[in-house]
């Protein structure tokens, strides 16, 4: 940081004049967490931006703007990846069982299917049309609010919602945890068999074989329960287009209105009749998206297997619709979309992540680990890039340490794609998607709440008040 005397503004140096091993570490830690915020599905901003703080020395303006350049390089990494991902790929690839034509159902009406067949992208993009506009308005709501919160109500709030996340999130875990156990168990039971002369097991390329001759008592046997794995579970589902016009444009459509309007307002006069334009016009528009998404999820919930025809208002809604690619129950459509608003406003309010509480609203849903790792990934790169260049257009964002930070965010996602991944897939460890979001909200809960606690003490040391409110305009 240096100033001139002459105008007495203030700048942070460039980032060849501050490189040092600090930065060096700092990069590698960013990486590291980055690379396990792309297996959660969230950014893991509630990290690094007390990290950049204390490593970096920088503002604290600096500081949230380099965090969210950083995870725009994550995201952006992660969504191009994350696209072309079908939820059949999250399976192995090993043949299915014989269910009719496959994908095409045993009565010629495409919807009975296993698992592995049932063709849709991995993202939920339904369930994030549903939630993404709330999630947006939480954070225009929570960004003024911030303005005026106090720092000790602000340390309480987010240890009360971090705790109550990372307490769910470690349930969840240990149940999948068991689940995966037991797959695991059930698996290796089914493919290990082990016969008394001495033949190739069952499942190692001597299926029809094993079938056609003669079971030998000395044979270990599996009951038939035992043999059948999540991926071969028969579902009756329409497939889905692996690009859905509507979902992306209502989503895009969304970030764009918000964004727009965030940069107008940090040029309209504080408090002035422009500047409430600026924030009743995108809140208008964000309710009339969730609103619309709302009416048309709930008309394809009347579809049922026996008649896909959503047009009859009075046909009742259907919880299990083969339109749908979650269950149509009112704390799905209504009550965990609403959570969407804290996970935004507090994202701007208390300085996290808002993918750290949307991630564990997708798990509470009933998404499939993976499932709720891409679509909150995608949910992160949408908030990411609307906080990300507003800053840039506004002028917090050091341009140098951005682009360097961004690239660390990409190489933090090729980590996290091709090696934790890819490793958990391969050994079945689903759990560790929660595990992995579980650590990013241990960790933003330890280190934001030792950093706020530290700045709070700072404050009353130099006269101030923690307990002091701020106001909506600083210059009035």
């Amino acid at each position: 940081m240096y100033c001139r005397v002459s105008d007495g503004t203030c700048r942070v140096s460039s980032f060849t004049s501050r490189f040092s091993f600090t930065t060096v570490v700092t990069m590698l830690l960013a990486c590291l967490v980055c690379a396990i915020g792309v297996v959660a599905g969230v950014g893991g901003g509630g990290i690094l931006v007390p990290m950049f703080a204390a490593l970096l020395s920088l503002p604290m303006q600096s500081c949230v703007a380099l965090s969210q350049s950083t995870i725009c390089g994550q995201s952006t990494l992660n969504m191009y990846f994350a696209v072309q991902q079908t939820f059949a790929s999250q399976f192995p690839s090993a043949p299915s069982p014989a269910t009719g034509v496959a994908g095409d159902g045993t009565d010629g009406s495409g919807l009975r299917k296993t698992k592995r067949e049932w063709k849709r992208p991995l993202i939920n993009y339904q369930y994030l049309s549903l939630m993404l506009p709330l999630g947006l308005i939480g954070t225009l709501v929570g960004g003024l609010i911030s303005k005026v919160i106090s720092d000790l109500l602000r340390l309480f709030l987010l240890i009360v919602l971090l705790s109550l996340v990372l307490y769910r999130t470690v349930q969840k875990m240990r149940v999948q945890y068991r689940e995966d156990t037991a797959h695991g168990q059930r698996a290796t039971a089914t493919d290990v068999v082990v016969s008394a002369d001495g033949e190739a097991p069952e499942g190692a390329g001597g299926t029809q074989n094993a079938a056609a001759s003669p079971v030998s008592p000395a044979t270990l046997s599996v009951p038939a329960a035992t043999s059948t794995k999540l991926e071969d579970t028969v579902v009756e589902k329409v497939d889905q287009p692996q690009y859905p016009v509507y979902e992306l444009s209502t989503n895009f459509g969304c970030f764009f209105v918000l964004l727009t309007f965030n940069i107008l307002r940090s040029y309209a006069t504080c408090s002035s009749f422009w500047y409430w334009m600026c924030v009743l016009i995108p809140l208008a528009c964000l309710s009339g998206c969730f609103y619309y998404s709302r009416m048309r999820l709930e008309r394809m919930a009347r579809a049922t297997v026996d008649n896909l025809d959503v047009q009859d208002p009075s046909r009742p809604v259907n919880e299990d619709s083969p339109l749908l690619m979650f269950a149509w129950n009112e704390y799905n459509n209504m009550y965990y979309p609403l959570v969407a608003v804290i996970a935004g406003a507090a994202a701007a309010m208390l300085g996290i992540g808002g993918g750290l509480v949307l991630g564990f609203v997708l798990y509470e849903v009933g998404l499939s680990p993976s499932e709720a790792s891409v679509t909150g990934g995608m949910a992160t790169f949408f908030i990411a890039f609307s906080a990300g260049l507003q800053l840039l257009v506004t002028g917090s964002l050091i341009v140098d340490f951005g682009i360097v930070f961004y690239g660390v965010g990409l190489v933090s996602t090729a980590i996290g794609t091709y090696i934790f991944k890819v490793e958990i897939k391969k050994r079945g460890w689903n759990f560790l998607f929660l595990g992995a979001l579980a650590f990013i909200v241990g960790g933003s809960l330890l280190v934001l709440g030792i950093y706020s606690t530290y700045n709070a003490v700072i404050v009353t040391k130099d006269g101030g008040s923690a307990l002091a409110f701020g106001r909506l305009c600083a210059n009035r």
